[in-house]
């Protein structure tokens, strides 16, 4: 694994890391991620050692099982989409949303897991653009009834 700072965008430092791709199928950019064993998988927040072990979010577009994908565990990804402005959270499905995760809604159940992934913000270089805030220290709760 290969750790590094870099500066994807203005006035933001943030930390991204190689991991190999462990999953059967590819992972693609903006994907939230757990590493498990070492390798990388897609987080499945209603099991606790994937939610647990939430590392932070794809920012390769594309990446093949076996070959090493770049992950933002800390830090800012540019020109997100699908996402509006405010809180971002991870999905039943496993997607980033910006629907709070509330038992009873979206297929979310007693046991799963709350992850707060960051925000999405306009982009301080490009008026309308907006870029995705991954949080240092992502709050990570099991959902109880």
């Amino acid at each position: 694994m290969k750790l590094s700072s870099i500066r994807p965008g203005s006035n933001s430092a943030s930390t991204v890391m190689d991991i190999k791709n462990g999953h059967t199928s590819p992972l693609v950019k903006f994907t939230p991620v757990s590493i498990i064993s070492g390798l990388l998988y897609p987080t499945d927040i209603s099991n606790s050692n994937s939610a647990n072990n939430f590392v932070g979010i794809v920012s390769s577009e594309s990446c093949e099982p076996g070959e090493k994908c770049l992950i933002v565990s800390f830090g800012r990804l540019t020109s997100v989409s699908g996402l509006s402005f405010g809180s971002v959270y991870i999905s039943k499905s496993g997607i980033l949303t910006n629907n709070i995760p509330k038992i009873g809604e979206n297929g979310i159940v007693a046991g799963d897991y709350f992850i707060g992934v960051g925000m999405v913000a306009e982009n301080p270089d490009n008026i309308g653009q907006k870029d995705l805030i991954i949080f240092d220290r992502n709050p990570i709760m099991k959902l109880t009834s």
